[in-house]
């Protein structure tokens, strides 16, 4: 978490004009060193639940700790001013959240989506409209039924759908295309709440 907080500062400073492209370049380079240094090892998701039905504690938090990693890598990478979320790397860290992490958690009420929300607004918001991704998110909100209309998951829902509405037609007028930040969007329509 502190270095998501890391991440949130530097995209803070670059919008108040306070980071310029050495430091930026600087800063993104060692959050990324520790984003890495983080201890990632393969995990047997077929055993993620005991013979009792539990899940397994240990596990499960291996498991988040890795998806709030890798969104904060795809975070990190969306600072720069030169960011597609057509780029390589970007749709590698995507795919890699998707298979590894979302695809293989429970969904549904009781399922681990409420706990993910930040990991899934910000992959969510660099994926395209042929990603499985995207497909992922809106059949687990299908699946969630009224408990998406509550809470974090609510707010995940509303800023996603209108990322996806302008990110499905970016162009400029001038016809460039243009990125689109999860950050602006909700500072442009008055959203002030935390998705955590």
């Amino acid at each position: 978490m502190y270095l998501v907080s890391e991440v949130a500062c530097l995209d803070e400073r670059m919008k108040n004009g306070l980071l310029y492209d050495t430091g930026l370049r600087q800063d993104t380079s060692a959050i990324n060193r520790q984003l890495h240094s983080i201890e990632t090892c393969e995990m047997n998701m077929e055993l993620l639940f005991n013979s009792n039905g539990s899940p397994d504690v240990e596990l499960l938090k291996k498991i988040i700790t890795r998806a709030f990693r890798l969104a904060a890598q795809i975070y990190l990478y969306s600072l720069d001013p030169d960011f597609s979320a057509e780029k390589p790397h970007c749709v590698e860290l995507v795919e890699e959240i998707t298979t590894s992490i979302f695809q293989r958690l429970p969904s549904g009420p009781t399922g681990f989506d409420r706990c993910l929300v930040w990991p899934y607004v910000i992959s969510g918001s660099v994926c395209t409209a042929s990603s499985d991704l995207r497909r992922l998110i809106n059949n687990r909100i299908e699946e969630l039924g009224v408990a998406a209309k509550f809470g974090s998951f609510s707010g995940l829902v509303t800023v996603l759908r209108e990322v996806w509405r302008r990110v499905d037609s970016p162009l400029d007028v001038s016809g460039n295309k243009i990125n689109i930040s999860w950050r602006h969007v909700m500072e442009e329509m008055g959203w002030d709440y935390l998705l955590i």
